[in-house]
Parts: structure tokens; sequence; C-alpha cells
């Protein structure tokens, strides 16, 4: 993705890059403190993003990078939730609130974003598809979906392979770790989730053969996936053509 001036258009939602079960605490701050300042990297001038540095070792800070900062924080707030605490830019950004004038606006509004994030957690409501990386994850897997199904295709055919479920076919390719699935392999654990329905099992043999009318492509399968994730919460997949047509747009900001 390349460097931008700072604007709060769509960005990346850093808990979309962590598993959601399984890592302690420690692993949780080193990691949104990685990914915090990755991301202000990204969209901060190098002279800002330096006196942010300088920031996390000193008792104050320059205005201008703190109210970019705290509008960061309150992005992130609305999808990674009151985990994003755990984060020792988070934590020590919002102590220092308790000093300041409009302090207390700003805490209603962490409020009012880890309330968000909490509906989101429960299914009560979608998460936003304005994640500039989902742009960037779709190209990366559906490239590698049209190497996978090549692969598919010829041990299909093999007679010693015919008897393979597909789904166990699927794995075992994206799990070799001779190939190159870097994407497929990253999501693993939510592709086998959804490919294990039964109603995508049965939709599976047409991604790897049947005719071209019913033949299901490398890049409607990525959007029938991605609708699942973003659905998967709330037991619904969201709309596959309302996910390809937001996802698509995220490639002005990539």
């Amino acid at each position: 993705m390349r460097s931008k001036k700072y604007d709060l258009e769509p960005m990346p939602q850093i808990i979309a890059q962590f598993p959601q079960s399984g890592m302690t605490r420690e692993e949780w701050t080193v990691s949104l403190d990685r990914a915090m300042t990755d991301l202000l990297e990204l969209y901060l001038p190098p002279a800002e993003f330096g006196s942010f540095q300088e920031w996390r070792l000193a008792p104050v800070g320059k205005p201008g990078v703190l109210r970019k900062l705290d509008a960061t924080i309150l992005r992130q707030a609305q999808t990674a939730g009151v985990r994003l605490t755990l984060s020792e830019i988070v934590l020590k950004r919002t102590i220092e609130w308790h000093g300041e004038r409009d302090g207390p606006q700003k805490f209603l509004r962490l409020g009012k974003a880890f309330a968000h994030a909490t509906l989101i957690f429960q299914g009560r409501i979608p998460p936003p598809l304005d994640d500039p990386t989902l742009y960037l994850t779709k190209q990366e897997t559906v490239a590698e979906l049209k190497v996978l199904l090549q692969k598919m295709r010829q041990r299909v055919d093999s007679r010693r392979r015919k008897n393979v479920p597909l789904l166990d076919l699927f794995f075992q390719i994206v799990t070799d770790k001779k190939e190159k699935f870097v994407a497929l392999r990253r999501n693993q654990t939510r592709w086998y989730e959804f490919l294990r329905q039964e109603e995508i099992q049965l939709l599976l043999p047409n991604f790897v053969s049947g005719s071209k009318a019913r033949r299901i492509t490398p890049m409607n399968l990525f959007d029938a996936w991605m609708a699942w994730c973003k659905g998967a919460a709330r037991g619904k997949s969201m709309d596959q053509e309302t996910v390809r047509k937001r996802v698509s747009a995220m490639g002005k900001y990539c």
C-alpha cells in the first residue's frame, strides 16, 4: 500500500491482523503496539512520525501529532474494542487525556467506539468494509486460488487421487510446505470453516470442474468467502455483490 497524507478515509483495521483467541496479554501488547506504529508510519509524514516516536519516550508531544494519534485510536477502537487498551501506546495516550480539557469528550467517544465494536463481536451488526487491505488481500488470494485450482484439477484427473474428498485435497495442497500459498495459509482456519459448510461442499466440485456456465471462478469463491467472514458472527453471510463492490472500491486507497 502506498504512503499517503494522513486523513480519516478508509484505513486498515489492525484487529484483522490477529487471531481472535490464543494470544497472551503480553503478545497482544507487543502486536498492537507494532501494528499501531506501522499504521502511523504509513499515514503520517516522516517528520510527524519522528515526533510520534519521540513522544513515546517523552512526557509531552506535539499537539498536531497527538490529534492525529487520538483520531487513529478512536477509529481503531470501533473494530478492535477494549482490547486496544492493551497497547502501551493507547494506554499512555488515554492517561494523558485525563489532564486535557477535551479529555471527557474523548472518553465519551471512546466508550461509544467500544460499544460499536462489541455489537460487531456479538454479531448484532456487520463489520465495516472500509479496510484498504481487503482489496490487496483479494488480489493476492485470487492469484493463489487460480494456481490452486490448476493443481486440484491435475490431482482429480489422476486415478490414484480421484477418491480424495475435495475439501481434504484443498488443504493438502494449501498446507504443503513446498507450495507458496501465503494468503490462503494465513487464513486457512477461516477457509476451512467456510468450505466445510454443507452447502459450500456441494458447490465445491464446480470450482474444480463442471461446465463454464456452472463453474465457480476463483474471484467468485473469494467474494463468497469474504461475505461469509463478514457475517459469520451473525450466522448469516453478507450480500456477496455488496461485498464485491465495497472491496473493489478500496482499490483507489491502495
